[in-house]
């Protein structure tokens, strides 16, 4: 329990940004707080609980299509049904069980993917803290989990009328909010609590891509050019992200992305060319320095990326011969390069693994791999890696 409100408060609101010999005092302090918590050293329970290095699920059936949340996973068998593992305590897994995975029982999860029912076929899937949302292959978003732990929603329910169709959909990571994008490029929100009422946001563009991070958003309009705004006001975090405002602002350079993903405090975009770009702060910039900061896109060293994904305080992205790099911050594991130290460029995951799809969640990145295998790596505390909760990693 204390490691989950730790690592949320600390990579959400600063961890990014403050100096390393700060981080590190901090990240002692969480160690003796789970030692305290669980009657053991930190060491150990960090053993027990990081999974540094791509593990195997089993169990399940082949994947083509994936889905992180912020303490959750899911994905997508090519007949489009999902299944998803993890966080459990708004009924984001689309369950309404209550047990514990773990031995806290404060935080239902299961360790074990579970099939969702409820649902049409699936073309798509997204996560946050609460809440995972689906776009079905006729354009009806579906969403399950709630705005807080406080009142499941576990049943998958449809969004907007039934005349509400999507190209695009993305989940907030803070709270239950979540948006879609329809043909016409027009952006409508909704609530958890309330999916059947839309609102309309940024009037004006005309968006093919939309990403919510904590507390900002991004979006790429018909063009490619990137936006980015506040979706409340928080000064602090604005600075990261092209000023201050509630409203769009044009992020500096005038490139054309052909996609673009959020994180806590930074944004990741990619080029046709493969090019990615970042800008925020923190060691998931992939400019080799840790404490960078800039509101402008500067290029991440490193391949040539054909996909892109930014998770909480990390990013990762798929070379063109399927190799996996992963950056940022790694305090669970979440990089994939066998340990829990963080990198300010990216580095390979570990293994000889060929992916054709990967995705960057809170602590915790999945991929699936060119057989349409599913494999895991990271943070573990909730089961979102897919292992038993508890068991020590052991490298291949």
């Amino acid at each position: 329990m204390y490691l989950i409100y730790a690592q949320l408060l600390i990579s959400r609101l600063f961890f990014q940004s403050i100096a390393p010999a700060i981080r590190a005092t901090l990240l002692a302090l969480m160690a003796g707080l789970v030692a305290a918590a669980c009657g053991g050293g930190g060491e150990v329970v960090r053993a027990a609980y990081d999974v540094p290095a791509p593990a195997r699920l089993t169990g399940v059936p082949d994947f083509d299509r994936i889905g992180q949340g912020d303490g959750h996973s899911c994905m997508l068998t090519p007949a489009g049904q999902a299944w998803c593992w993890g966080l459990n305590d708004a009924g984001q897994l689309a369950s309404a069980s209550r047990a514990a995975c773990g031995d806290d029982e404060m935080f239902p999860c299961s360790s074990v993917p579970l099939p969702v029912g409820g649902t049409p076929a699936l073309a798509s899937i997204d996560g946050g803290r609460f809440t995972t949302c689906a776009l079905a292959v006729d354009g009806r978003a579906w969403c399950w989990g709630g705005v807080n732990d406080l009142a499941p929603q576990p049943v998958p329910r449809p969004v907007g009328a039934s005349t509400d169709r999507f190209v695009q959909i993305d989940v907030g990571t803070f709270g239950g909010d979540a948006c879609g994008v329809k043909a016409d490029g027009s952006a409508w929100c909704w609530s958890a609590g309330s999916p059947s009422t839309l609102h309309q946001i940024v009037p004006g563009l005309a968006l093919k891509q939309i990403a919510l991070g904590d507390l900002h958003a991004c979006a790429l309009d018909v063009a490619g050019r990137a936006w980015c705004w506040l979706t409340v006001s928080y000064p602090v975090l604005g600075s990261a992200f092209s000023g201050s405002s509630t409203s769009p602002v044009a992020v500096g350079g005038d490139r054309a992305f052909e996609g673009i993903g959020v994180g806590a405090m930074h944004a990741c975009a990619r080029e046709a060319d493969g090019t990615a770009w970042c800008w925020g702060s923190g060691s998931v910039l992939g400019v080799g320095d840790p404490n960078a900061f800039s509101v402008a896109p500067q290029p991440v060293s490193g391949p040539k990326f054909v996909q892109l994904s930014s998770g909480t305080s990390h990013a990762c992205g798929v070379a063109a011969d399927g190799g996996a790099w992963c950056w940022g911050e790694n305090l669970g594991g979440q990089l994939g390069d066998g340990t829990t130290v963080a990198r300010a460029a990216p580095v390979r995951v570990s293994g000889a693994l060929v992916f054709r799809a990967l995705d960057a969640g809170g602590a915790a990145t999945c991929g699936i791999a060119s057989d349409a295998s599913a494999w895991c790596w990271g943070w573990n505390y909730s089961g979102a890696v897919g292992q038993p909760v508890g068991a020590r990693w052991v490298p291949a």
